[in-house]
């Protein structure tokens, strides 16, 4: 009877610790190709001009965030896209690595997730997207 329980628990923990992996785990493709996400400064009309769109349609509220900046912005919205213009009046000291822009997404189909992303200036590649967790 021990040898049965001292064999059976092991298993139990190994399996309940591949469903917890399995559930935590993020499909980033299958998020990238539902999520649009970027931010792109303008020089000319010192404006970032940040995009988010959920093809899904399922986001309940997004919490945008840009820290790094003299006054952080945040402002939250209750629907599956929007565009939004910050105003910046120069490039930050330390560049725009050290200006990170996050999106906090409540919704239907993932639960909670966590997106970020860089600011680049017009015309240079879009930057990654990062997925997560909170």
């Amino acid at each position: 009877m021990n040898k049965k329980i001292i064999i059976i628990i092991p298993i139990i923990i190994i399996l309940v610790s591949l469903y917890v992996f399995s559930v935590n785990q993020i499909d980033e493709k299958r998020l990238a190709s539902t999520f649009e996400f970027s931010a792109i400064y303008f020089e000319d009309s010192h404006v970032v001009k940040i995009s988010y769109l959920d093809r899904s349609n399922h986001t309940y509220t997004v919490i945008l965030e840009i820290e790094g900046l003299s006054q952080p912005f945040q402002k939250k919205y209750d629907n599956s896209s929007f565009v939004e213009d910050v105003p910046i009046s120069s490039t930050p000291q330390y560049g725009w690595k050290t200006t990170p822009v996050t999106l906090l997404i409540n919704n239907k189909e993932f639960g909670k997730l966590i997106l970020k992303t860089e600011i680049v200036p017009y015309g240079q590649p879009s930057s990654k997207v990062i997925y997560g967790r909170p």
